[in-house]
């Protein structure tokens, strides 16, 4: 009789772990049916342009240290431009000189800087010694559903002690450049909701100063948004997006890859072209 008992238990303690893998097995098969079907919503919508923005200029600071970073950021105020947005994280302390250096630089122009974000809705921003000398600053997190970055939320609320609400770096970057064009826009979002990332540009459509170039033309900032973020040579800040789905079965990475920077400058432009958020 105890025999048969442990055999019954065994048996029941086996019936449940398969059926949890079935279950778990049609719940992804659901998921995965979901994703694709909003994937080819958004994609359907993507109305990728070929003239080139005037809007925002990119830097890329490729393996540049804080000094190299400080000594860009001190050229291009010189420009006099609207925004210089970071999309640099400078979270600790690291060596004085060069740190003050930076400090000095971000506190010189109207400078915003990025805030890291975390999955389980955590945040870190850079150091008081920098964050303090700038503009303001934003959340720069993209979410990604199967491995594609579709999504973005332009105000999230943290699970921090303070419950803390963070606009996106780049509604906080187009409400500095024009607060009227992103009052319109913040309207119709809702807190904390995931809205489809509007992909519009690829890098090629924007002035794009690469790493070690030696002088700027200030005509190219001058009033403009200068975006500094990574931009090669390696795929370090690098993301799949629905591009590399678009007249294709299979993912294909060289039209679909895309750094931060360049899919934060998307939103932005975005934004300030009063284009209705779609939900996710």
């Amino acid at each position: 009789m105890h025999f048969l008992a442990r055999k019954r238990k065994k048996f029941l303690i086996i019936s449940i772990g398969l059926a949890l893998i079935i279950f778990l097995l049609i719940l992804n098969y659901f998921e995965r049916i979901e994703f694709v079907y909003k994937a080819g919503k958004q994609i359907q919508k993507i109305e990728l342009r070929s003239e080139k923005d005037t809007t925002i200029t990119l830097v890329n600071i490729g393996e540049g240290n804080r000094e190299y970073i400080a000594n860009l950021i001190e050229r291009i105020t010189s420009c006099n431009p609207k925004v210089v947005a970071v999309d640099v994280f400078f979270i600790d302390r690291k060596d004085k000189g060069q740190d003050n250096h930076l400090a000095e630089a971000i506190g010189k122009g109207c400078t915003i800087l990025a805030t890291k974000g975390y999955g389980n809705g955590l945040f870190v921003e850079s150091h008081s010694k920098f964050k303090n000398r700038s503009k303001d600053s934003g959340i720069v997190q993209l979410f990604d559903h199967a491995g594609i970055v579709m999504t973005y939320r332009p105000i999230r609320k943290m699970n921090d002690p303070n419950e803390s609400t963070i606009e996106h770096f780049s509604y906080v970057v187009a409400k500095t450049y024009d607060s009227i064009l992103a009052k319109a826009y913040i309207e119709d979002v809702n807190l904390d909701t995931e809205y489809y990332i509007d992909f519009q540009y690829k890098q090629q459509n924007f002035k794009v100063y690469d790493y070690l170039d030696s002088a700027f033309n200030c005509e190219d900032i001058n009033g403009k948004i200068v975006v500094l973020g990574y931009l090669g040579p390696s795929n370090e800040d690098k993301f799949m997006t629905p591009l590399g789905l678009m007249n294709t079965k299979e993912y294909n990475p060289k039209i679909g890859n895309m750094y931060g920077a360049v899919i934060l400058s998307n939103i932005i432009l975005s934004i300030l072209q009063g284009r209705t958020p779609e939900g996710y």
